[in-house]
């Protein structure tokens, strides 16, 4: 019976429709995988599991800083990298060195520091995570500053971009 299902997951994942991401080049399929609950898996669990969610066709996975990225850049050796998009995010909300206030220093930080744990030199998509979270800003411990205002995390971002740390052009499409 757990073999049948299998082959009924299988066949339904190729079946998944893909979608284009804004006016991007990117496609992907319509289905994303959200990682925060590998942290609780041995390190040889996550990477069978990252490799399986790339088999099903599953292209999309997302990430935050620091949560286990070392592991997924034993998942994507080999020619796995160019299999999906990875995905990372600059976050007031993580708890680790990666955390970031949006400044542009600390967004910089963030990316180049998953950049180094991914084991690439570019990102595909960086998203700025958790400013809608206002209890975070009555801690002291950072800095918080508007992600949106001028010099901070957006302009950071897009500087990147011309750097080609985060593929944006790899992926824009004219139309």
């Amino acid at each position: 019976m757990d073999k049948y299902r299998g082959l009924v997951r299988e066949r339904l994942m190729e079946d998944l429709p893909k979608r284009r991401l804004g006016r991007t080049k990117m496609t992907s399929a319509c289905i994303g995988l959200g990682g925060a609950w590998w942290e609780s898996s041995s390190e040889k669990k996550t990477i069978a599991g990252i490799e399986r969610t790339l088999e099903l066709g599953i292209d999309f996975p997302d990430t935050y800083p620091g949560q286990i990225e070392k592991r997924w850049e034993k998942a994507l050796a080999g020619g796995r990298r160019g299999q999906g998009y990875l995905q990372s995010k600059v976050s007031s909300v993580v708890r680790n060195d990666w955390r970031s206030g949006h400044t542009a220093s600390s967004t910089r930080r963030s990316v180049e520091n998953s950049l180094r744990n991914f084991g690439t030199d570019y990102l595909d998509l960086v998203l700025i995570h958790g400013h809608d979270k206002p209890f975070i800003f009555n801690k002291r411990e950072i800095e918080f500053v508007d992600p949106l205002r001028p010099g901070n995390a957006l302009g950071e971002l897009i500087k990147m971009r011309d750097e080609r740390k985060i593929s944006a052009r790899r992926h824009w499409s004219s139309s």
